[in-house]
Formats: C-alpha cells, sequence, structure tokens
C-alpha cells in the first residue's frame, strides 16, 4: 500500500510518499506563499522520481488542520484534483497528529503547539499507548495563560512552531522537555504515514464532504 501525503497547513509546503516499508521519498520547501506555485510540481517530481504513477497509487492524505486558512484549502483543493482525476482514496489527517507521529516517545505525554496568531497557538494534546501517540484531549487555541491547562503532573514533551514562540514560559514549568527544532517543522511523509495507518484501518474521508478543520479558541483559565 502507498500513500501520497500532502502539507501545506504552514509556512512548509511538503509532499512524500509513504508505503510497506516506510518512508518512499519527501520533498519539502519552507516559504511563505508558495504552495499554490510548488505543489503541482513537488507532486509530479516525487512521483516521477520514485516511479509511481499516481493512478497506482492507494490513497492520498492531506493534512487538514489546523493550519494556515489559505495554505489549508489549497491543500485540500490540490488533493481533492488528484483524487477525483485519478479515482483515489482520501484520507483528511490532523496537522497536529502528523507532527507527532515521528517523535520518540521521551515523555509518555505530549502536546503539540502550532503558531495560530500572535500570542496563540493551536494546541494538540498526546498520549503514548501501545506504541504510538494517540489524541488525548480536544484540539483548542491556546494562549499563554492556559497552556497547561488539564495537562497531568508528570514530564510533557513540547513541539511545534508554538513551543519557540512560547519558549520561556515552557520553561519556568518543571513538567516542561523540549526538543530540537528539526522537530517543529510539519513533514509530507508523517502525512503520507498517517494517512496510510488510516487507510489500512478501512478510514477515509468522502471528498465532497472534506473541510478544513478550524478551532475554536480553548475555553478555561491555567
Amino acid at each position: 500500500m502507498i500513500v501520497l501525503g500532502i502539507e501545506t497547513a504552514t509556512t512548509v509546503c511538503s509532499v512524500g510518499l509513504a508505503g510497506d516499508e516506510g518512508l518512499i521519498a519527501e520533498q519539502r520547501l519552507v516559504r511563505k506563499h508558495s504552495h499554490a506555485e510548488v505543489l503541482s510540481d513537488m507532486v509530479n517530481w516525487i512521483c516521477a522520481n520514485a516511479e509511481i504513477q499516481l493512478k497506482t497509487l492507494d490513497g492520498v492524505a492531506i493534512s487538514n488542520g489546523p493550519g494556515s486558512f489559505t495554505g489549508l484549502r489549497i491543500g485540500l483543493g490540490f488533493a481533492k484534483g488528484l483524487v477525483f482525476g485519478a479515482e483515489l482514496n482520501l484520507i483528511a489527517v490532523s496537522t497536529l497528529e502528523a507532527l507527532i507521529r515521528p517523535v520518540l516517545p521521551v515523555c509518555t505525554q505530549a502536546c503539540v503547539l502550532l503558531t495560530s496568531r500572535k500570542g496563540e497557538a493551536y494546541r494538540g494534546v498526546f498520549q503514548w499507548c501501545e506504541n504510538r501517540w494517540i489524541p488525548g484531549q480536544a484540539d483548542g487555541i491556546v494562549d499563554e495563560n492556559n497552556i497547561f491547562n488539564g495537562l497531568g503532573e508528570e514530564k510533557i514533551l513540547f513541539i511545534g512552531s508554538g513551543s519557540r514562540q512560547f519558549k520561556e514560559i515552557l520553561e519556568r514549568d518543571h513538567r516542561t522537555v523540549l526538543l530540537t527544532e528539526e522537530y517543529d517543522n510539519p513533514s509530507g511523509f508523517s502525512v503520507a504515514a498517517l494517512g496510510r495507518d488510516k487507510l489500512a484501518a478501512g478510514e477515509y474521508t468522502d471528498p465532497d464532504e472534506a473541510i478544513p478543520e478550524y478551532l475554536n479558541r480553548f475555553q478555561g483559565v491555567a
């Protein structure tokens, strides 16, 4: 089973291919407002160099939010075009879940923070269970006052661009564990791998009903 992954939720534009043995190929470009210009060429390049035709894929996974309003619309629209044209399965995956998927469990609890707007970040909380990260709470938007809302007393692994945004605040808390910045950027391969997991479990998305996932602000105080 081979799945193409498309990531356009942030300033990163990335495509990747995941197969039965894991990574087949990946390409990333970090440049604002370039997704619409480069996405088609990136998909064509990666498929050509991997000697894979679109019609032979089992599905297309799209990073479906939260993230940039424009980026999400570009990515989802492009993915829909691919699946309709080549008659493929569409798998919409959480941007936050795709970010945490390849990260090793240095803690059993993880918090993904993805920059939203000034002073705010999208937050996803995950628990390590049965050799994978599973969502532990509903995703939401937080500011510096409620980053730790609902989190336990054990160590917490923070990743994502928002963890740099709130680095000083996070480091004041004894529970915080931070990884290097290389873990902060989304990956087309991670999207593809997560999509492949979901497709193998029989999970896929109706293209006619697929819309980007935008989040509401997280309610509560620290």
